[in-house]
């Protein structure tokens, strides 16, 4: 489409189209809507008392409804028809660059534009030009926003300019402490993202009165009479459900009274803040179990410390032994000097036996030492000292002896062939001896110990082989001379209860089968080989049967997980609408990121699946969903305010619907729809004036062509009646009845009809001019041929070659038929219904669209037009032919039946050629833009 002018102005020609100018005299100074502006005085539209002079009006580049502010140009809007740009009447567009930046595209109050790179409705403020300020704090984090709720993050989530001021149920929850001693009272509660004052993060204070009184708190006994009563309080200071226990700082000590004799025992302490029974508050008992004995008894002479003064049987005993001074403390005493006591005196012994009372070293039986004195008391100087030396022969030379021949001397100088060791296992050989080596030979004990090999010291490590694969276990090893049965000499196995599982093996070992089948690898994790997500899928791809699994109580469903975390993820998995793939095996998982029905292809904010918010996985952000044209961004349901849960365009922003037949194609787009809530509608496309593309005509009109023909739906719809409504075309109706249609939808809309009201001619004023009627009418035979070629001055419109079209390569019924265009070469059956691809009707608009986006102008059924049969085509008029009305009229374009022809536009004449119309044809209408 060349140009759009989206104004009231329109609005208003359409709805005062039942006037006509034939009903005014040409005077340009006439005030013929008297507004009080003549077209001499500058009246844009002398026809309409709601427009005046010329307007302002804004280039609107990105096609927003929105216009750039510096373009301003006041004009008439007929004055703009011819101009390639795009205008509108709203100038505030502060991006004009940007379909999505545009007044009142974001949630900001107040602002016209703001720029939104987190996309979460609010602008980044300070924003530079052309953009508006806006009010989110954090422009990078779509979590962060004016209105979004604060949480217990760290951020100012709602851009309050307070972080983590936040008191519900899901913030930390505080409990008071009143009396400051760091222990809450679990009555007293409070949620908060950091503590407030005077509360803890716990509820452990059994008296949140008194801080003395908190979990591990001094326990005291004498807490003092708190109530008044004359008694000392037990209280439980520590809060551990008892009061005045035995660890209580002021605690005292009892001692047991075993005897009943009034003094404790220091052995047998008691700690209580009360005297428990049995108990008395001395230790100063010495036998707890006499009470004879105690402090100040009488002492008597019976072995015993009776008066507890540590000494025993003092005074004078009436009998005693004789003992003897024991000067040196050897235990043997001097006959010269003794006493009598009931106890051994303090340096006495019982004996007179020693030679030399002075020396301790000298007494009966002493060791003997080499010192030249008679030690032991038996008349002989140094014989057999206990420190002379033994010396065993060393015949071997080893440093070892056997002892079998010794030498004893006091001397301590080794003689020459001797040892000071007797532990030689073989003295005539030197490589054997304690103190040497063991090695692991089989017929030598080289250290003696009796074992040829036992503790040698070049032992070999040797690891246990379980699984017989020729590599052992690390962590199960032994060191001997030579590998036991079981064992290899490494360590290299990862699973020795496995001979398949080994390490060194080539990458391509390693199979799916649930188990590490290479030592290199670390885990099944890693490998893929566990459904952490228990979908019954793993991420690897199955190398054996499921039943071959090696782990039994896991038979999976198969592999190629491509999302082990989710459990609706798998292979062959069913697609919920949530923005991402859920079956792993579609074709395209690896080269979109979800299916076609969960991308919002056209950046409208929808996708064409059921969208559920609470399940959306996607990092694109949409809307909703049941978007019925993902190829617009102006379709989506909502767009027409009127219709909130309708799927549906709205261009020109006046809450109804462009299109009523949404979705019938991923390409189908239309100017306007004449909606009927009970059932179908039309849709019409733009269609600018201009000259034809072969220079025949010249049509100075702009007009609206149905983008399809008449379906039995809309048939049903307009007229009334009971047939099942559907989109294929209404095939089989006189020209009066295509006539009475078009009247019936001028009245529904509000516009005059064209025609009588039985249908069989044009009302006298249109005649000969039926391009002149403001209501819905047949197109013109020329009308009709200039929206058919849309362009193009070959046969077929293809949207590619030089000529943007092209011609048949052949003209039979043939499926593969060619479309020549200099460059895409497409086939036919893509733009046309004919012989070579049906033998019946199709619904319209399921093949490629002409230039201007009409359907099924090539083949389906043949189409009406308002010319005469007898007219030539194009009439002598080169401005605006029109053919008259005669008693039939041409029919347009080839049917698609058994004797359908290959359809195209042949010089002069179009789509088939123009056949008389009588019965068995279709139509399409078109309405004059006034």
């Amino acid at each position: 489409m060349i140009f759009i002018l989206v104004t009231a102005f329109q609005m208003a020609c359409i709805q005062d189209l039942t006037r006509s100018p034939t009903d005014f005299p040409d005077n340009p100074r006439d005030d013929y809507d008297q507004d009080g502006l003549s077209e001499f005085d500058g009246d844009c539209d002398d026809l309409n008392a709601n427009i005046l002079g010329p307007s302002l009006w804004y280039v609107d580049d990105d096609r927003d409804g929105f216009g750039d502010p510096s373009t301003e140009v006041e004009a008439c809007a007929s004055e703009l028809r011819e101009s390639t740009q795009i205008y509108v009447a709203d100038g505030t567009d502060c991006d004009d660059s940007n379909s999505l930046v545009y007044p009142g595209f974001n949630n900001e109050v107040g602002q016209v534009c703001v720029l939104d790179l987190d996309g979460d409705g609010f602008g980044q403020p300070d924003a530079p030009a052309p953009y508006d300020s806006g009010t989110d704090c954090d422009d990078t984090n779509p979590n962060v926003h004016p209105d979004m709720q604060e949480i217990c993050d760290g951020l100012d989530n709602n851009c309050s300019g307070e972080i983590d001021d936040y008191s519900g149920e899901n913030a930390p929850l505080w409990y008071g402490d009143s009396d400051g001693d760091g222990y809450g009272d679990p009555e007293v509660t409070t949620h908060a993202c950091e503590a407030p004052p005077l509360y803890v993060d716990n509820a452990f204070d059994c008296d949140d009165s008194n801080p003395s009184i908190r979990p591990n708190a001094p326990e005291v006994c004498n807490d003092g009479d708190l109530d008044g009563d004359g008694f000392d309080d037990a209280i439980d200071n520590n809060c551990n459900g008892v009061a005045d226990e035995n660890s209580a700082l002021d605690v005292v000590v009892w001692f047991a009274d075993a005897d009943n004799d009034g003094f404790g025992s220091p052995s047998s302490v008691v700690y209580a803040c009360e005297l428990p029974e049995g108990h008395v508050d001395n230790p100063d008992d010495c036998n707890d179990n006499n009470m004879s004995v105690f402090p100040g008894a009488e002492e008597i002479c019976n072995g015993l410390d009776d008066d507890c003064d540590t000494e025993f049987d003092e005074g004078s005993p009436t009998f005693s032994p004789t003992w003897y001074l024991d000067s040196d403390g050897d235990g043997f005493g001097d006959a010269n000097v003794s006493q009598q006591s009931c106890y051994v005196p303090s340096g006495y012994v019982g004996n007179f036996s020693d030679c030399d009372d002075s020396v301790a070293e000298i007494y009966p039986n002493a060791p003997e030492y080499c010192d030249n004195i008679d030690n032991d008391c038996d008349g002989s100087i140094d014989d057999n000292a206990v420190d002379s030396s033994v010396f065993y022969i060393d015949n071997d030379g080893d440093g070892r002896g056997e002892p079998s021949q010794t030498l004893i001397s006091c001397s301590t100088i080794l003689p020459s062939g001797y040892s000071a060791y007797d532990d030689d296992c073989d003295d005539s050989d030197p490589n054997r001896a304690p103190n040497l080596p063991e090695l692991c030979t089989d017929t030598v004990d080289e250290n003696c110990d009796g074992d040829t090999t036992f503790a040698a010291v070049d032992l070999q490590t040797f690891y246990a082989d379980s699984d017989a694969d020729g590599y052992g276990n690390a962590s199960l090893s032994i060191d001997f001379c030579s590998p036991p049965p079981g064992y290899v000499d490494n360590g290299d196995d990862c699973n020795d209860t496995d001979s398949d599982v080994q390490p060194f093996m080539p990458e391509d070992a390693e199979l799916c089968n649930g188990k590490v089948d290479r030592c290199e690898n670390l885990s099944l994790e890693s490998l893929g080989e566990v459904d952490l997500d228990g979908d019954g899928y793993v991420a690897c791809e199955l190398d054996v049967d499921p039943l071959l699994w090696e782990d039994s109580s896991i038979i999976p469903l198969g592999g190629g997980d491509c999302d082990d975390g989710n459990a609706d993820r798998y292979p062959g998995a069913t697609e919920l609408c949530n923005g991402i793939f859920e079956d792993c095996a579609n074709v395209n998982y690896d080269f979109q990121p979800a299916p076609d029905l969960e991308m919002d292809d056209d950046g409208d904010g929808f996708v064409e699946c059921t969208y559920y918010a609470s399940v959306w996985a996607s990092s694109t952000v949409v809307s909703g969903g049941d978007d019925c044209d993902d190829s617009s961004d102006l379709t989506y349901v909502g767009a027409a305010a009127n219709y909130p849960n309708l799927c549906a365009q709205d261009a020109d922003f006046d809450g109804e619907p462009d299109c009523n037949l949404t979705g019938i194609s991923q390409d189908y787009s239309c100017d306007y729809g004449v909606i009927y809530p009970a059932g179908d509608g039309p849709d019409f496309r733009f269609i600018p004036a201009g000259v034809d593309p072969l220079g025949r005509y010249e049509l100075t009109r702009d007009f609206y062509i149905m983008t399809t023909e008449v379906t039995v739906g809309m048939k049903e719809t307009v007229m009334g009646g009971t047939d099942v409504y559907n989109q294929l075309p209404n095939d089989f109706w006189q020209i009066y009845a295509a006539r009475q249609f078009a009247n019936q939808l001028s009245v529904d809309t509000g516009f005059e009809p064209c025609y009588e009201s039985d249908g069989w001619s044009v009302k006298p004023a249109y005649l000969y001019d039926i391009a002149a009627c403001p209501g819905y009418r047949l197109a013109t035979d020329a009308e009709w041929e200039y929206a058919a070629r849309s362009g193009t001055t070959s046969d077929f419109w293809t949207g590619s070659g030089p000529e943007s079209g092209g011609t048949t390569a052949e003209q039979g019924c043939d499926y593969d038929t060619i479309i020549i265009d200099g460059n895409l070469n497409p086939y036919l059956r893509d733009y046309a219904w004919f012989c070579g691809n049906t033998n019946v009707y199709q619904p319209v608009a399921q093949l490629q669209p002409n230039g201007f986006g009409l359907y099924d102008v090539h083949g389906n059924i043949t189409e009406f037009v308002n010319d005469d049969w007898s007219s030539q085509f194009p009439t002598g008029n080169f401005q605006n032919p029109n053919g008259g009305n005669g008693g039939g009229n041409i029919a347009r374009t080839t049917g698609a039946g058994s004797n359908g022809w290959v359809v195209q536009v042949p010089t002069a004449l179009v789509v088939g050629g123009r056949t008389a119309g009588c019965c068995g044809h279709g139509s399409r209408l078109a309405r004059t833009v006034f």
